[in-house]
C-alpha cells in the first residue's frame, strides 16, 4: 500500500472511491479486473480524467453497479450495508456453506469476539450444536465438557 495522496478527490473520484469501497475491493484488485495498472486506476480516483465509454462500462460491471451510479450525487448502491473488504467476502463465503459448517465457524468467531470485543454478546451454543456427544460419557472428566474441536479444511 502506497502513501495517501495529498490531492483532494474530484467528485467523480469520490463516487468511484465510494463504489470501490462498497464493493470491498482494493485499487489493485479493481485495476486487475479492468486490465490497467494500479497507478492508473489511482489517478482515476484522484484527478480529472477522460475515460472512454467502454472503460466506464467495464468499471460499472467490475463494481457491480449501474453506470448511472458513477455520475449521481448520492447513489444508493454505495450506501454501507455491512462490513467491507476481506471481512465482507469471508462472511459472504461463510453464508454459502451448509448450516453445520456455518455453526462451526461461528462458534470460533463468536468466542474470539467475546474475548476481544468489549460490547459483543451472544448466546453461547450448547456443545452438541457443534459436535455430537460421544457414544459413552467420559467418567474421568469431572468438570463441564470441553469445547468441541472442529477441523476446517482450507
Amino acid at each position: 500500500m502506497g502513501r495517501p495522496s495529498k490531492a483532494p478527490r474530484t467528485p467523480f473520484g469520490q463516487r468511484l472511491h465510494a463504489a470501490r469501497q462498497a464493493a470491498g475491493l482494493s485499487q489493485a484488485e479493481i485495476a486487475a479486473r479492468l486490465g490497467v495498472k494500479q497507478a492508473a486506476y489511482a489517478a482515476w480516483e484522484r484527478r480529472r480524467v477522460a475515460l472512454y465509454p467502454d472503460q466506464i462500462q467495464k468499471l460499472a460491471h467490475a463494481l457491480k453497479i449501474p453506470v448511472k451510479d458513477l455520475f449521481e450525487r448520492t447513489p444508493r448502491s454505495f450506501m454501507k450495508c455491512g462490513p467491507t473488504g476481506r471481512a465482507r467476502r469471508a462472511l459472504e463465503a461463510l453464508s454459502e456453506l451448509s448450516r453445520h459448517r456455518q455453526s462451526s465457524a461461528l462458534y470460533f468467531l463468536e468466542a474470539f469476539l467475546r474475548r476481544h470485543h468489549p460490547h459483543f454478546k451472544t448466546v453461547i451454543l450448547d456443545r452438541d450444536a457443534i459436535a455430537p456427544k460421544p457414544s459413552e460419557p467420559d467418567s474421568t472428566n469431572a468438570g463441564p465438557p470441553a469445547p468441541a474441536l472442529v477441523h476446517l479444511k482450507e
